[in-house]
Parts: C-alpha cells; sequence; structure tokens
C-alpha cells in the first residue's frame, strides 16, 4: 500500500488501514477510529514494514496506533495518536516527525515479533510526547534494547518512563520525565541507562542520525 496524498476519514471495526508486506504513506489527512488498529502491516512470517515521511494523523485506536510487524519507521509527520498502544513494531526509528500519543499500555513498544531484525526502539530526531494512564504500564517499552541518539521525548508517566530487557543508550537529543530533564534513562529493568557507544542498527552496529532502517 501506498498513499501519497488526499484526506481519509475512517470509521472501522478491523484495521482500518491493513497490509501485508509494506505500507508507505508520504502525504495526507487521516481521521481514524477503530476498534482495531488505525495502521497494521503484517504477513505470515510475523514480518511487516511501515514508513511514514509525512502527512497529518489523528487516530483513535482502541488495540495499536500503528502496528508494523517488523520494522515502523517514522521520518516525518505530525501524529495525536490515542491508542492502548501508540506504536508497535520489532525495530523501530523515529528519525523526525511531531508525535504525540496518549496510551493506557504502552506507548511505544518494541515486541520481538521476528528475529529478521534487531528488537530496538531507536530515537534520532523529532519531538515526541508519551502520556501514559495509570496502571501496570511502560512509555517507552522495549523488548530489546533503546538507543537514544537526538530528538526530544517528552514523557509523562504514573509508573515507568522508560523499560528494556537488554541495552539503553543515551547518546544525544533531550528527555524529559515528568517536568524533569534527565541525563540518563531512567529504567525499571535491565540495561545501562548511562551515556554510551552510538547503537541501534537492525544488526546492532552503528545508528547514525537519519539512517534508514532498511
Amino acid at each position: 500500500m501506498k498513499i501519497t496524498g488526499g484526506t481519509y476519514n475512517v470509521k472501522s471495526a478491523l484495521d482500518a488501514f491493513e497490509a501485508n508486506e509494506t505500507i508507505s504513506v508520504y502525504d495526507g489527512t487521516f481521521n481514524v477510529t477503530t476498534n482495531k488498529d488505525g495502521f497494521h502491516c503484517e504477513n505470515d512470517e510475523a514480518e511487516g514494514t511501515i514508513t511514514v515521511s509525512g502527512g497529518t494523523f489523528t487516530i483513535n485506536g482502541a488495540s495499536d496506533g500503528i502496528q508494523a510487524g517488523a520494522v515502523l519507521q517514522i521520518d516525518g509527520g505530525d501524529f495525536d495518536i490515542n491508542a492502548a498502544e501508540g506504536l508497535e513494531a520489532t525495530y523501530i526509528v523515529i528519525n523526525d516527525g511531531d508525535i504525540n500519543i496518549n496510551a493506557s499500555d504502552d506507548g511505544i513498544n518494541a515486541a520481538a515479533n521476528t528475529n529478521a531484525y534487531e528488537t530496538a526502539i531507536v530515537f534520532n530526531g523529532g519531538n515526541v510526547n508519551v502520556s501514559m494512564g495509570q496502571g501496570d504500564t511502560d512509555a517507552i517499552d522495549s523488548n530489546g534494547s533503546i538507543y537514544v541518539n537526538g530528538g526530544t521525548i517528552n514523557v509523562t508517566a504514573q509508573m515507568s518512563a522508560f523499560d528494556c530487557d537488554r541495552t539503553a543508550q543515551f547518546n544525544g537529543g533531550t528527555i524529559i520525565v515528568n517536568g524533569q530533564e534527565v541525563s540518563e534513562i531512567p529504567q525499571s529493568m535491565m540495561g545501562g541507562g548511562m551515556r554510551g557507544g552510538m547503537g541501534g542498527n537492525m544488526n546492532g552496529g552503528m545508528g547514525g542520525r537519519g539512517g534508514r532502517a532498511f
């Protein structure tokens, strides 16, 4: 599925936009209300790629705002997402964009859906605001690693702001948790929270600013 523009007002009992292999969005205005996912891309191998380069998105979803089985890459756009989970994929890279998420489960979730890619969340740029509801919730949750190389991440969370099972690296950018800027990634599980070497490509190597994920 490739979308290069237009205005889409969608109310759906199932996924509003769905494909098995790839979804590419370059521009457009999307007003979505769904009982499942706003955008969903996944095949029988639990893979699927979503790339967003621009557009304006207002998504109210009972499940995920945007979910890809394998890779979710955001290079730009304006996002206002209210859902159980805002963004989900195995490998998530945010290079640019203004992203506002209100979530009741995980705000941004790197889930180990496939072994074809590193399980990680990579922030290279953009402005990301995540507000979490009460309960056992994580604003930024990775079953693998988290790499913050740039951009601004502003988290409001009652419980956990960051949660990862492997490595957490803060290499650049700004992190604000509940109104206070922090100098390391606060974690509720494993992984270091201090500034470290550059990381965050699919093979665990160098994760440069603005680099494409595939």
